[in-house]
C-alpha cells in the first residue's frame, strides 16, 4: 500500500515519471560470513531475494503506467558481477543474476514503449557498511580503486540522459565502463577499478 501510495503522489504531483533507479535490497549479517549457504539461516533467501529482487519488480510495475507519458523513460536495476560469478552468498548470486534477467525480460517487452531497462554494475563501493564489515572482521579489501556512491549515481544519470540510451537495452553495464564511454569521474576525479573480482 505504501509503494501504490508514493507512486500515486508522483502522478499527482508531476504526472509522470522519467526515471527509477531500483537498488532496495537488505543485507543480511552473513553476508560476508564465508559460511557455506547451508549454514546461514533459511532467511537469508527472503532477505536477499525477497527484498531486493522482488522490490525491483513491485517498483517496476507501479512505475511503467506513469513512463507511458514519458519519451523515452529509463528504469536502471543497480545489481553486481555477482550475477556471473561466485560472490559471498549463494542466495546474493541468485538474486543478482535474477535482476539482470528481469532486466532483459523487462526491456524486451517495454522496447515497443521507449523504455530502456539496464543493469548497473558498481564495483567496490565505499559505504558504511562495507567499511564497517571489513572492521569487523569481515574480507579485507582493496579500496585504493573504490568507488564513491555518487560514482554510481553519475553512471546511472548519463545513461538516462543519453538520447541513444534505448540502443543500451536488456543489458547489464558497469558504471567503469560507462564512465568511459560518457568521460564523467568520481567526485575526487578518479576513474575507479571496476567490479570486484570474487
Amino acid at each position: 500500500a505504501a509503494v501504490a501510495a508514493l507512486f500515486e503522489r508522483i502522478r499527482a504531483e508531476h504526472g509522470r515519471l522519467d526515471v527509477l533507479v531500483n537498488n532496495a535490497f537488505k543485507i543480511p549479517a552473513e553476508l560476508t560470513s564465508r559460511r557455506p549457504f547451508h549454514e546461514n539461516p533459511i532467511s537469508n533467501w527472503d532477505d536477499m531475494i525477497g527484498v531486493g529482487t522482488r522490490s525491483a519488480y513491485v517498483a517496476s510495475w507501479h512505475a511503467v503506467p506513469l513512463m507511458a507519458t514519458s519519451e523515452g523513460a529509463t528504469i536502471i536495476n543497480i545489481s553486481s558481477s555477482g550475477a556471473q560469478e561466485y560472490a559471498w552468498h549463494v542466495a546474493y548470486g541468485v538474486g543478482k543474476a535474477a535482476l539482470d534477467r528481469m532486466t532483459a525480460d523487462f526491456a524486451h517487452e517495454l522496447r515497443s514503449r521507449s523504455i530502456t531497462v539496464a543493469s548497473l554494475w558498481p564495483g567496490l563501493v565505499r559505504t558504511e557498511r562495507n567499511e564497517g564489515a571489513e572492521k569487523a572482521g569481515g574480507p579485507a579489501l582493496d579500496w585504493s580503486g573504490a568507488e564513491s556512491l555518487y560514482f554510481t549515481g553519475r553512471a546511472a544519470a548519463a545513461l538516462a540522459a543519453d538520447p541513444q540510451r534505448l540502443e543500451r537495452t536488456g543489458r547489464a553495464w558497469t558504471s567503469r565502463a560507462l564512465a568511459e564511454d560518457y568521460g564523467f569521474r568520481d567526485i575526487d576525479g578518479s576513474l575507479p577499478n571496476g567490479p570486484l573480482s570474487h
